[in-house]
């Protein structure tokens, strides 16, 4: 075979894309396997999710934050974060106070029991997603988030409700899940 040939060419090109294919799954594949493994030890290991542990280790320079300042630092939607902060403050790892100048914002702070459990726990995989984002250029930054964006609009994804990692309102899943089945 020429490197001429056009029939060679196509093939070439096609194996050169289901190579991009194979490996851009994997990434996935990695990805959503180190979510899952770290959520699990994070589980075992201290009895919270990621998601959990990421809210509370946003919480460990002992500021005071309110439920938007939090959402701000997880990168998420306060009404996903808001999930996640009741859980915590369910199991006595944060604690909410009313603010001094206006008693309807709450604050958020960290428990000595939730500073214990922080003393325990390694940096989670999403604060080590966004230490290596913070790494990349802005242009490269900018041109994954176009590229991620375009694959999920193209894979009929773009438009479902972002969740912080494996943490789901299981109360709100049996609604849904009610509601699928009526």
């Amino acid at each position: 075979m020429k490197i001429w040939d056009p029939i060679y060419r196509m093939k070439t090109m096609t194996e050169a894309r289901s190579s991009h294919c194979h490996s851009i799954l994997n990434s996935f594949r990695r990805l959503v396997s180190t979510l899952h493994v770290a959520s699990r030890q994070a589980e075992k290991q201290l009895g919270m999710s990621t998601a959990q542990l990421f809210a509370l280790q946003k919480l460990q320079d002992g500021r005071k934050r309110s439920l938007n300042e939090l959402a701000l630092l997880t990168h998420t939607h306060q009404s996903s974060l808001s999930v996640v902060v009741r859980k915590l403050v369910d199991k006595g790892m944060i604690q909410s106070s009313p603010a001094p100048e206006d008693s309807r914002r709450l604050l958020l702070h960290l428990t000595a029991k939730g500073r214990r459990v922080l003393e325990k726990a390694s940096t989670s995989v999403p604060d080590r997603l966004l230490e290596a984002l913070a790494a990349m250029k802005p242009r490269d930054q900018m041109e994954l988030d176009r590229l991620l964006s375009e694959l999920l609009e193209r894979a009929a994804m773009g438009d479902m409700k972002v969740e912080l990692f494996f943490e789901y309102d299981e109360n709100k899943n049996k609604e849904e899940r009610h509601e699928q089945r009526g």
